[in-house]
């Protein structure tokens, strides 16, 4: 899959943020939340996002909140490659470089951190509220284990996670 609209440019932009460690429990939640937000404040203006949340929404930008998030959801599908992290490193990239990946790769990788930055990034891009949400999957005590960000359509909050919507049992929001 060529994105043609993107610019091919030889060096990466790479602004890669490794953290080895983070503060523990909710506090690290927290934190990790306030970086993804930061990556996607950063970055929702740059046209080559922009320009991709188009590519992936083709053929309108969608007249329909609900629907473009739909697409962008499944448009992801192809391109993002779920990897996983080392113990205790957390590693984030900034969206711009999953774009740079996706326009000259055809395809990125990352943990749901980096899906999260990158759909947070291309909704935000289209002018769509979007929120971040970290859940739990091991009981009511375990640490928040999966991050998503999640787009305001007229039905409500929408999920941009292709992983699926399934619900876990802790909850924590954080608006972008």
């Amino acid at each position: 899959m060529a994105y043609v609209a993107l610019a091919a440019v030889a060096e990466p932009p790479w602004k890669v943020m490794v953290h080895e460690s983070l503060l523990p429990g909710v506090l690290g939640t927290w934190q990790e939340m306030g970086r993804i937000a930061e990556s996607i404040r950063r970055d929702r203006a740059n046209t080559d996002v922009e320009a991709l949340a188009d590519l992936l929404t083709y053929p309108t930008p969608s007249v329909r909140r609900e629907e473009f998030v739909d697409r962008l959801r499944y448009g992801l599908v192809s391109p993002f490659h779920y990897q996983g992290n080392p113990p205790k490193v957390e590693k984030l990239c900034d969206p711009i470089v999953h774009v740079w990946r996706i326009a000259n790769r055809g395809h990125t990788f990352g943990d749901c951190k980096n899906m999260t930055a990158l759909s947070g990034a291309l909704a935000s891009s289209a002018g769509i509220p979007i929120r971040l949400h970290a859940m739990k999957t091991r009981g009511e005590d375990g640490p928040f284990t999966h991050v998503r960000a999640e787009a305001l359509t007229l039905s409500g909050w929408r999920s941009l996670d292709f992983q699926g919507n399934s619900e876990f049992p802790g909850h924590f929001y954080r608006r972008v």
